[in-house]
């Protein structure tokens, strides 16, 4: 689960609003290709953790130190390669 804790697994975030994260519309609407914080593009993400129709990642900015929660959500399914016809399972 994310958490205040870098040390954490990760998981659904807190929903507590963070005063800290002045350019989080940005950082969104950007697509997360910078810190929130610093608008810094040098940030490393964590391995994903994948619940329920949701993933969560942990980044941290190389710049500023700050370490936060991406979460990402299903919105879509494509077929890369389709199920064995019934009577060959």
């Amino acid at each position: 689960m994310c958490s205040s804790s870098p040390v954490s697994p990760p998981g659904p975030p807190s929903t507590d609003a963070d005063p800290t994260m002045e350019h989080k519309d940005a950082y969104l609407s950007d697509g997360g290709s910078y810190c929130p914080f610093c608008k810094d593009h040098d940030i490393v993400g964590s391995s994903i953790d994948i619940m329920s129709g949701s993933a969560f990642q942990h980044v941290h900015c190389s710049n500023c130190g700050a370490i936060w929660c991406d979460t990402y959500k299903l919105v879509d399914v494509n077929t890369v390669h389709p199920p064995k016809p019934e009577n060959e399972r």
